[in-house]
C-alpha cells in the first residue's frame, strides 16, 4: 500500500512540476511585457513615415501560436507598428533585403539581415533605429522567435 502511495505521490509531483514549467513558459512574456505604444505616438510616427507595409496574420510561415497582424511604418529614425503580435518569448525585429515567407526563407537571409532590437510587447510599438541602419536599403520587416527559431511575420515596406 505504502508503494502504491509513493508511485501516486511521484505521478502527482511530475505532473504538476510539469503543469508549472509549461505555465511559466507561456505566462512568462505577457508578465515581462513592455507597455504599448500610445495611439498618439503611433499616429505621429505614421505622419512622418516615409514606408508603410502591413503584416499578414495567415502567412505561411506563421501559425495558431506565432504571428503577426498589422500595419508597419517607417522613416530614417523610427519604424511603429499598429497591430497585434501573439504573445511568444525573445522575438527580434529585423530589417530584411529581401521578404521571408517562412522559418527557412528567413533562415536563408538571416546572416544579411540588421537587427533592429528586442520586440517585448505584442501590441503597438515604436522603436528607434540603430544608428548606420538606413531603411532605404531593406524592403522588409521581420518579426522572428530567437528562443524556439520560429518566424512569427514579415512586412513588405519597399518594393
Amino acid at each position: 500500500m505504502l508503494k502504491k502511495l509513493n508511485v501516486l505521490y511521484l505521478i502527482a509531483s511530475l505532473f504538476f512540476l510539469g503543469t508549472g514549467i509549461t505555465l511559466g513558459l507561456v505566462l512568462s512574456p505577457l508578465i515581462t511585457a513592455e507597455v504599448n505604444a500610445t495611439q498618439k505616438e503611433v499616429d505621429l510616427a505614421k505622419q512622418r513615415a516615409l514606408y508603410s507595409g502591413e503584416f499578414d496574420r495567415h502567412q505561411p510561415g506563421s501559425d495558431a501560436l506565432y504571428w503577426a497582424s498589422g500595419k508597419v511604418y517607417l522613416n530614417e529614425n523610427v519604424i511603429a507598428f499598429e497591430g497585434e503580435i501573439a504573445p511568444g518569448p525573445h522575438y527580434k525585429i529585423y530589417l530584411t533585403k529581401t521578404q521571408a515567407f517562412d522559418q527557412h526563407s528567413f533562415l536563408q537571409i538571416k546572416h544579411q539581415s540588421a537587427l533592429i532590437g528586442d520586440l517585448n510587447n505584442f501590441g503597438d510599438f515604436i522603436k528607434s533605429l540603430p544608428e548606420g541602419i538606413d531603411p532605404q536599403e531593406y524592403c522588409a520587416v521581420q518579426i522572428w522567435s530567437e528562443q524556439f527559431s520560429k518566424f512569427v511575420g514579415s512586412a513588405r515596406y519597399r518594393t
